[in-house]
């Protein structure tokens, strides 16, 4: 049987948070794919490029099976989910999302909601937020007034770094 593993999100930067999914979804396959939303969008919310959170996730995972796709904002969910559609191989038969919270998640609502047009099985693994509490909101925060505590304690050195070098 042939499944893919997924993961959808902004990383808008990638914390501590993304690399637990991302980490979690690889200790269990082979292969996961990452889907990065909001690919196009750059605004007070999405700062970075889809460019530049690609690299920062290569970077933080420079050896694992992850491929890592743009995934832009549609007018429609429908729309959305077919992106998504495209990027996986003819033989799937199962899907698997990781997400910290399905109840908030947007990517996960919307999944649930269109899991009738979805021609796989599809399966959602939830890691409780409650593990590392993170905003992202607090993160872009401190990387505008240069909080290196919070930082160093939601962002790898590695994505720091990169955020530095872009900013």
């Amino acid at each position: 049987m042939n499944q893919i593993w997924c993961i959808i999100g902004r990383f808008q930067p990638l914390h501590k948070g993304h690399c637990l999914l991302i980490q979690k979804s690889l200790e269990d396959n082979d292969r996961t794919y990452i889907f990065v939303g909001s690919a196009e969008t750059i605004n007070r919310y999405n700062p970075y490029s889809f460019e530049i959170r690609k690299h920062i996730i290569s970077t933080n995972f420079p050896k694992s099976s992850v491929e890592i796709f743009s995934l832009p904002d549609f007018e429609t969910d429908e729309l959305w989910l077919k992106n998504i559609l495209q990027h996986l191989p003819n033989n799937v038969e199962e899907l698997t999302f990781y997400c910290w919270d399905q109840i908030h998640d947007s990517a996960i609502i919307s999944i649930k909601a269109l899991s009738k047009s979805i021609p796989y099985q599809v399966h959602i693994v939830e890691i409780p937020r409650s593990i590392i509490p993170i905003s992202a909101t607090e993160i872009r925060d401190a990387i505008l007034n240069n909080d290196s505590q919070t930082l160093d304690d939601y962002v790898s050195p590695k994505t720091i770094k990169i955020l530095k070098n872009n900013s």
